[in-house]
């Protein structure tokens, strides 16, 4: 009798951890003994459980480590004295980025992906959940931005840029080409002095003068941003020939990949300046072909 209990005891406490490794997303199924269709789907849900648990571990891991490099440039911006800019500007007028506020897709892009596919297995659905899952980080790097007031520890928001045609035309190119939140990629300017308010020589020293020393400062704070990058968009010349060594024309219609310090892959495009274009506009239809190069890229391998 003593021998029978032992032996039910077993069996109800095997019975239990199979429950908890169940409500855990664990399967202790036979698919050649049971019904093979209703296991595989079963399978298959704890499996996406899992992944999708996996993902924000690794999505949550990459933004903290996001955050905490840019809070280390950010320090070392702040307290640089190693170039003449930097003596032409206060300390609080010092702009390492203008970070993303929004981590998503917009919805018309992904109904549009829907719309487009007639897979039975829905593949843009698939697309949805894997674009709410991991946004990829995504930088548009300008020689300087203009701001209409300081920023904040070193970082500002998007209200904080002045009203003008430059910066109107980035968020168009951002959400009209690139189909993105303006709200949702990083804006880096490669020189970490900002214009404020009717502050302008940066801007004029930028145009007339080469400042080999100061871009390579500044080429290395930019250097460490990327490191936390999978995209990027070079607009200018002379940014285009600091990271790749070749000319805009060199680049055109080409996707580049930059490597990091710490081997970190960056897919690329460079294209001409803002305000060059602008300026004048048949310029802007090679840029087009570079942005659709790299937004193509963008959707496929987030995909």
């Amino acid at each position: 009798m003593q021998d029978d209990m032992a032996i039910l005891y077993k069996h109800v406490k095997a019975l239990d951890m199979l429950y908890r490794h169940a409500m855990l997303g664990d399967n202790f199924v036979d698919l050649a003994k049971q019904d093979s269709n209703t296991h595989k789907q079963k399978i298959t849900l704890a499996t996406q459980a899992n992944q999708q648990y996996n993902s924000y571990e690794a999505t949550t891991s990459n933004h903290t480590n996001t955050q905490q490099n840019m809070q280390q440039i950010a320090q070392k911006v702040i307290q640089c004295n190693l170039c003449s800019l930097s003596k032409s500007v206060k300390d609080s007028e010092r702009l390492c980025a203008i970070l993303p506020t929004k981590r998503d897709y917009p919805i018309d892009t992904l109904s549009n992906n829907a719309k487009e596919t007639t897979n039975k297995d829905s593949i843009a659905t698939k697309t949805i959940q894997n674009h709410t899952k991991a946004f990829p980080n995504i930088a548009f790097i300008t020689d300087s931005l203009h701001l209409r007031e300081a920023p904040k520890d070193s970082y500002a928001l998007l209200e904080n840029l002045e009203l003008n045609r430059s910066n109107e035309m980035l968020f168009d190119i951002i959400e009209k080409v690139f189909l993105l939140h303006k709200e949702s990629v990083f804006l880096f300017p490669l020189f970490k002095c900002a214009e404020v308010g009717d502050n302008q020589q940066i801007s004029m020293q930028i145009r007339t003068q080469p400042l080999a020393t100061q871009r390579r400062i500044c080429s290395n704070y930019l250097k460490a941003q990327l490191e936390n990058m999978s995209y990027a968009v070079f607009f200018g010349e002379h940014i285009c020939f600091d990271f790749f060594e070749i000319s805009l024309q060199e680049a055109s219609g080409k996707l580049l990949e930059y490597h990091t310090a710490q081997g970190k892959k960056v897919l690329c495009v460079c294209v001409p300046d803002i305000m060059q274009m602008l300026m004048k506009p048949k310029l802007k239809k090679d840029a087009f072909i570079n942005f659709v190069l790299l937004r193509n890229a963008i959707y496929a391998i987030s995909c």
